[in-house]
């Protein structure tokens, strides 16, 4: 197992221990922390992390790393009056637990500077870093969360334990980095240049990296606005066993379709060839698990995590749908790439975003949260399946 699969069975592994430990509330909370999480997480150094990569120069990188960083404290702490505002008004509510409203740009800085960090590892080609940074944080934030959740009176154990986790993580990348390569300091003068040179990644890949990171979070936002927390929890717990499955799975298959297209040098008729011989594997595989899940979801869940946790399970059966067609579709994403077609790539992009937050907006308001993740499983049915059109149609 890799790294990074090691790094993301982890938590799923520690569940049957942390639904014993913690009420779907309490999870429901984590769920929607993680969520703002990775919605800010990923532009909050302005994207300038994946400039690192650019250069030729080792000097030039370093300068822009330097910038990355300034960039993401700025940011992290610029959004200590925004959320302290929201949480005054009770926007999370995850002041009921004693979250302090400051633990979020601190989980926020440390998400960007562990990422610019890992590009930082990739540029050194330092790729065993990239995935034992990985597992270093999901091995400590699961065992800190265990170890807290035997503290009844700490009822915030699992945020706590994950952003103790985020921090060493954060401190092993950032002191390896540093004794792998010199990193220069940046002057103003310095900074300011990097920044305008670079300055793309912030204002066209910042946007649609937003964008997409609100569309995939979007269910978790509005779930919390019109069920609470208590609901968030059952539906987050299902989600984290549907997704598990479906990344280790697809990333596995999505790697050796990327390197087979990639050889092809763009010739859409042998890529169309490969494209339906992993389709045909896909479909099989895609089958058989959606089948497992929506028969033995219920039992298995209050079997493995306890009774209180059958919801969850039911949950899981209906989102079953949404781990068929995304383990078909995501894996053949990449044609997209090597045929060049990224303003269709992102035309899709912006017709997702723009639904489900209809459809999320709309739902809330007249479905129970059943019928709510009925309605979200039936739009994955419908989205992908245009997505997979549009492959399609790209490779004619």
């Amino acid at each position: 197992m890799s790294g990074t699969m090691l790094a993301q069975a982890v938590p799923v592994l520690v569940s049957p221990i942390l639904t014993r430990q913690y009420s779907p509330f309490e999870i429901g909370n984590l769920g929607l922390f993680t969520a703002i999480l990775n919605v800010v997480g990923p532009v909050i150094s302005g994207r300038y992390e994946m400039a690192i990569l650019t250069p030729h120069s080792h000097r030039e990188a370093s300068f822009v790393y330097a910038a990355a960083v300034w960039v993401a404290i700025i940011a992290s702490v610029s959004l200590c009056i925004p959320f302290s505002l929201l949480e005054g008004f009770h926007f999370t509510n995850l002041s009921q637990v004693n979250i302090l409203f400051a633990l979020l740009p601190v989980s926020i800085f440390l998400y960007g500077y562990f990422n610019i960090n890992n590009y930082l590892a990739i540029r050194q080609k330092n790729f065993k870093l990239v995935s034992s940074s990985r597992v270093v944080q999901s091995l400590f934030s699961s065992v800190m969360q265990v170890v807290l959740g035997f503290f009844y009176f700490l009822k915030s154990g699992l945020i706590y334990g994950y952003l103790a986790g985020q921090g060493i993580a954060a401190l092993y990348i950032g002191i390896a980095n540093k004794r792998t390569g010199k990193l220069l300091g940046t002057k103003f003068s310095i900074f300011k240049t990097t920044i305008k040179k670079y300055k793309d990644y912030a204002l066209i890949n910042s946007p649609s990296t937003l964008m997409d990171s609100i569309s995939v979070f979007a269910p978790v936002f509005f779930i919390k606005a019109g069920y609470g927390s208590e609901q968030l929890g059952y539906y987050t717990m299902a989600q984290r066993l549907i997704t598990l499955p479906t990344i280790l799975i697809g990333q596995a298959i999505s790697q050796v379709f990327l390197q087979r297209i990639t050889s092809l040098h763009g010739d859409k008729v042998l890529i169309k060839q490969e494209l339906l011989k992993t389709l045909k594997w896909l479909i099989v595989i895609a089958v058989a698990g959606a089948a497992g899940i929506f028969i033995f979801s219920p039992f298995l869940f209050s079997f493995v995590f306890g009774p209180q946790w059958r919801l969850s399970g039911q949950l899981a059966s209906i989102m079953s749908l949404s781990f068929f067609i995304r383990l078909i579709v995501n894996p053949v994403s990449s044609v997209f790439i090597a045929t060049n077609e990224l303003k269709k790539l992102a035309a899709w992009q912006t017709a997702y975003f723009l639904l489900i937050i209809i459809l999320s907006v709309a739902g809330i308001r007249i479905f129970s949260l059943e019928s709510m993740v009925i309605a979200y499983a039936l739009f994955d049915c419908f989205i992908y399946s245009i997505y997979l059109r549009i492959i399609f149609k790209i490779l004619k």
